[in-house]
């Protein structure tokens, strides 16, 4: 079985992570396209391999209407239809609960330094301390610690999901790669 995984630019460490664990699959043989090189070779890649794209790639994005969904929590999702596989994380402004819900499922992933509470609290305190001035200051530190952490997330969400579909719920791969398995570890949370 080939598999190609597609990755766009933010996901191409994922990619490569998720390469390395497929490399241990006898039956499994895979590589990594960047999305230029995916759109640059796609016409000589054959019906026959498996294609899973990560991120927002184009060709993987038209397929999300259609997609058959194993996996969907909060804004993490994998699925499949056919050959091709989806997963994809869409970036979203986190609720609190959600943060913390997150926290929970990757307590052994480094993101503990993610906390809305914190960056409430710099835009609260500046604003009463530096005044108008201080609120539009704070707003841009707030965006930037924001941004920060969104990535935090968004690369721990990949990872998360990486392990998810080779270790926990790895008869989701298998399925989706055709090997047979009696395992009933993969039904659909």
């Amino acid at each position: 079985m080939n598999l190609v995984i597609v990755n766009d630019k933010f996901t191409s460490d994922i990619a490569q992570q998720l390469n390395a664990i497929i490399s241990t699959i006898p039956e499994c043989q895979s590589r990594v396209l960047s999305e230029n090189d995916w759109n640059a070779n796609k016409m000589q890649i054959s019906s026959e391999e498996f294609v899973l794209f990560l991120g927002n790639v184009e060709d993987g994005i038209a397929l999300k209407p259609i997609i058959n969904w194993k996996y969907e929590k909060i804004n993490m999702k994998y699925g499949w239809i056919g050959k091709k596989a989806l997963m994809i994380v869409d970036k979203h402004t986190f609720k609190k609960e959600e943060i913390e819900e997150l926290k929970t499922m990757f307590e052994n992933q480094k993101i503990n330094n993610i906390g809305v509470g914190a960056n409430v609290g710099i835009f609260a305190g500046a604003a009463v301390l530096l005044g108008l001035i201080g609120v539009g200051l704070s707003a841009i530190t707030m965006s930037i610690i924001n941004k920060k952490n969104a990535e935090k997330i968004y690369k721990a969400e990949y990872g998360y999901m990486v392990n998810l579909l080779c270790n926990t719920r790895k008869v989701d791969f298998d399925t989706f790669i055709g090997i047979e398995t009696s395992s009933s570890m993969g039904d659909k949370e």
